[in-house]
């Protein structure tokens, strides 16, 4: 059997004063395909980041194969969370978002990302939210190239937070 177990231990997070998830305990078994189903706001990106190392737990804990999860280098690399955003930086030009990615992807190669944006047609001098409506559909395939979908684009893992410059954290 390949894949990870999942497990969570009463993790509760919240965003300010408000509690995405409580007292939250999940065994998922390694090698299968699950599902996570709910209401919108009833945690379950949540949650998903938090088995990503994108988010820390307020309290518990969040195990992947046996590890803490949180900024572990060995959890992290083989995780990967793709949202529906496509992890763009959404204000800056698209020619940023390869800067960041290298950053935060040790394994990152921009000419693969590159070579995504100009088969699709995605000026990266343009914001992602100023694509003429015609570039929307085109932004969109080439966002999942750019926010790890692609092996090809994302070779490896992303660093903990920790290693970051301060100014990109």
């Amino acid at each position: 059997m390949t894949g990870l177990t999942v497990a969570t231990e009463r993790v509760t997070h919240a965003y300010g004063g408000t509690r995405a998830l409580t007292d939250v305990s999940v065994e998922l078994g390694a090698g299968r395909i699950h599902g996570l189903l709910g209401r919108n706001g009833a945690g379950k990106t949540t949650l998903l980041s938090l088995v990503a190392s994108m988010l820390r737990p307020t309290s518990g804990e969040v195990k992947v194969g046996g590890r803490l999860a949180y900024e572990d280098e060995a959890v992290m690399e083989q995780v990967c969370l793709i949202r529906e955003s496509g992890d763009v930086v959404a204000d800056e030009k698209i020619s940023v978002t390869p800067d960041v990615h290298e950053t935060l992807r040790p394994h990152f190669d921009r000419s693969v990302a590159e070579a995504i944006l100009a088969e699709f047609g995605v000026s990266p001098k343009r914001k992602p939210g100023a694509l003429p409506r015609t570039a929307i559909r085109r932004r969109d395939r080439a966002r999942t190239g750019l926010g790890g979908a692609s092996d090809d684009v994302r070779r490896g893992p992303p660093r903990p937070r920790r290693s970051l410059p301060a100014a990109v954290r």
